[in-house]
């Protein structure tokens, strides 16, 4: 048995019987809670360099000469591991080949060459780990001279995903 005693201001005095149940009647000078911090998966892409036209207007040897931009480049941050970057176009069966491929890739792997004729996305760079990269985006479009003349626009969406 445990026989604490209390004053309170006036000088009444309390005496209280605690028979081990850890009961306090004074505050505490310590208190604690428990802080929770959660990292969530990280991945951002960043693209530079805009909207491209890509025109095709000469031939050699009798097939139109491709068309070639290297004017975009595209930039990544992520916190996880085994993360791949995928490109897709919103047409499917376009007039015109268009194709993407990675060039001057830092921080992973340049995917094959994706020709850009469906919705199905491609594999642009692959073994992406944490931390940051980029590369140089290369589209290149062709035609042959039994096409239309016309021209076709795409929407090119780039993707970071867990593999």
């Amino acid at each position: 048995m445990k026989t604490r005693r209390v004053v309170f201001a006036g000088g009444t005095v309390i005496i209280a019987v605690l028979l081990g149940t850890g009961l306090t009647l004074l505050p505490a000078d310590t208190d604690n809670h428990a802080v929770t911090v959660t990292v969530a998966d990280i991945s951002e892409l960043v693209l530079a360099g805009g909207n491209i036209t890509l025109t095709i207007n000469s031939v050699t040897g009798g097939t139109p000469d491709s068309a070639v931009n290297t004017d975009c480049s595209l930039s990544w941050t992520c916190n996880g591991a085994s993360k791949k970057i995928t490109a897709a176009t919103d047409l499917v069966s376009p007039d015109y080949t268009l194709t993407l491929s990675a060039t001057s890739v830092i921080g992973g792997t340049a995917g094959s060459v994706i020709t850009l004729d469906s919705t199905t996305a491609g594999d642009l760079v692959t073994g992406i780990t944490a931390g940051t990269g980029s590369c140089t985006l290369q589209y290149t479009a062709s035609a042959l001279l039994t096409e239309a003349i016309g021209s076709v626009v795409h929407t090119v969406t780039l993707t970071i995903t867990s593999v």
